[in-house]
């Protein structure tokens, strides 16, 4: 999913408000933690090209941003739904 995500915001880099957005709701309710949310906040600095491998890395550390994706609304639910269909359907034919 945030692969697509990532393609979208390097063609449309206003989507990259909807996370500013979702970051300062959560900080706002306290419902991540402070370190947490201190490392969205820096990722969210960086380049599009840098913010984009990070959160695609198959990593540790990728995996633990995309735990936490302040990237949710950038896709529909349906197109979430199409994209974990695909990789279900990729994982079954492996």
């Amino acid at each position: 999913m945030h692969e697509e995500i990532g393609r979208r915001i390097l063609a449309q880099p206003d989507l990259l408000q909807v996370a500013l957005t979702n970051v300062a709701h959560w900080k706002q309710s306290g419902s991540l933690s402070a370190p947490m949310v201190a490392e969205l906040d820096t990722l969210l600095e960086q380049p599009l090209h840098t913010l984009i491998d990070k959160l695609t890395a198959r990593s540790e550390e990728g995996a633990l941003l995309r735990q936490n994706s302040p990237f949710a609304g950038i896709l529909s639910p349906k197109e979430v739904w199409q994209i974990k269909a695909r990789y279900r359907d990729d994982q079954n034919a492996a």
